[in-house]
């Protein structure tokens, strides 16, 4: 069976061209033309990934994502948006999403970040299913067969992107990653040199878990070299 991806957009011709584009590389697209409506079928359907315009008439992109992540809902989301600064990216990530496209975009590109993502999203359902392993640093418990967090009792909320990077880090627990690394492990994509995107993750990591009084900080930033969890 093909991929299936629900695309978000207010405009009818960008619809239309994706719809079109996708058939042809063998996927199978619902379009919706508000963020509401999309909404109702991300809750209802079942996507392999999420195509959504950041401005849209209703409520933008970005609460869309919020929402779907506070449901729990775990399907990867690409970002369209005309703004292509750092910030926009970093925030677009930071509430859940997977990619960010911008436009104008070449739809060879966004077929490529589509399998992509539709891939990390597979394996990460497999990892639910078959994990059995937790990982543990001091007081830092991970359980990859239902992705919770936890540091000591209490259970950490971390949307997907930072449970991956934290998982990444805890893995190579006592060993320095560098930014290159993360980038390539963590996001696998073209985000080549997008450094400030790792960093900005790295200080929502350290707000969720090494904000406990009296709690030793676990994620160490080792200058011109990279991160570690020691």
């Amino acid at each position: 069976m093909g991929i299936k991806v629900l695309a978000i957009d207010d405009e009818p011709d960008i619809l239309e061209l994706l719809k079109n584009s996708f058939g042809f590389a063998g996927f199978e697209m619902t379009g919706a033309k508000n963020s509401q409506e999309g909404l109702d079928l991300a809750v209802n359907g079942d996507f392999d990934v999420i195509i959504c315009d950041v401005m849209l008439p209703d409520f933008d992109g970005f609460t869309m994502a919020t929402r779907l992540r506070d449901m729990k809902i775990t399907t990867p989301i690409i970002f369209l948006t005309a703004k292509d600064s750092t910030d926009n990216k970093v925030h677009g990530l930071s509430l859940g999403a997977d990619d960010y496209l911008v436009k104008p975009f070449s739809i060879e590109e966004l077929v490529a970040r589509v399998k992509i993502q539709a891939r990390r999203g597979k394996l990460v359902e497999e990892e639910k299913v078959n994990a059995t392993e937790r990982i543990e640093v001091q007081d830092l418990i991970i359980d990859t067969a239902t992705h919770e967090v936890y540091r000591g009792d209490t259970l950490i909320e971390l949307s997907p992107r930072e449970y991956e990077l934290l998982l990444y880090l805890a893995v190579n627990s006592g060993r320095i990653v560098t930014k290159r690394q993360i980038l390539d492990e963590v996001w696998d994509n073209d985000w080549s040199s997008d450094f400030s995107v790792i960093e900005a993750y790295i200080s929502y990591l350290r707000k969720k878990i090494d904000s406990f009084e009296g709690k030793p900080k676990l994620i160490i930033t080792k200058r011109s070299a990279g991160y570690m969890i020691r």
